[in-house]
């Protein structure tokens, strides 16, 4: 009857909705210390995006079934409503398995200047030449996708200087949501939890000094 048909309707236009978010994930990912947790806590600020506050590491398993068992995991602690946002530095070397898990996924890539990027990890205890030939590694693969439509390279200098305004433009228009200033929020600690069952290895919070002016915040 027409009651029957309308629910089964809005069922079925319901496991679209969920299809379509879950489809679209937005991953997170750069150098450590490039500026992915203000790239997160950013984003998470924004209506229709969801996820866990800290890094999962999910995509490092090399086993396809294992990686998606990781991320239909994830996505069943969100809102059918609202599409991922995770942020795991270390995938920025396997974004291959990130569109192999999801083919429609949109992959954030953050960059930042070298100085600033050695002189905070060195704080947290990495070495400078570690460090550095992460930092080389992570521009390298950032300069071979820098014509792929799914990822959007930004700059941490652009998005806490003068140029913020037309990089959170460009965001929202790559990620198809509304990003502006009222949703930027610095971060001030890195660790990590437990998210239904996916975790990565802890960090403790460090106070860093940076070039940028920002002194106390966690990039």
């Amino acid at each position: 009857d027409g009651i029957t048909r309308r629910m089964a309707g809005m069922a079925d236009s319901l496991t679209r909705s969920r299809s379509d978010a879950q489809g679209r994930p937005i991953f997170i990912c750069g150098c450590g210390h490039s500026g992915t947790t203000l790239m997160l806590r950013t984003l998470r600020r924004v209506d229709g995006l969801s996820g866990p506050s800290k890094e999962t590491n999910w995509a490092v398993f090399p086993i396809l079934s294992h990686r998606l068992d990781s991320l239909r995991r994830l996505e069943a602690m969100i809102s059918s409503q609202c599409r991922l946002v995770e942020k795991s530095p270390i995938h920025v070397f396997h974004l291959e398995r990130l569109f192999e898990a999801r083919q429609q996924c949109q992959v954030i890539l953050c960059v930042r200047d070298a100085r600033d990027v050695v002189a905070s990890r060195k704080a947290r205890g990495d070495t400078v030449e570690r460090s550095l030939s992460k930092w080389i590694k992570s521009i390298k693969i950032a300069k071979k996708y820098s014509e792929d439509t799914r990822i959007m390279v930004v700059k941490y200098e652009d998005v806490v200087g003068d140029e913020q305004a037309l990089t959170l433009a460009k965001l929202s228009r790559f990620l198809d949501v509304h990003v502006s200033t009222e949703h930027l929020v610095p971060g001030t600690q890195s660790c990590t939890e437990s998210f239904n069952g996916v975790s990565a290895p802890a960090e403790r919070p460090i106070e860093v000094n940076t070039r940028a002016g920002h002194g106390k915040l966690r990039a």
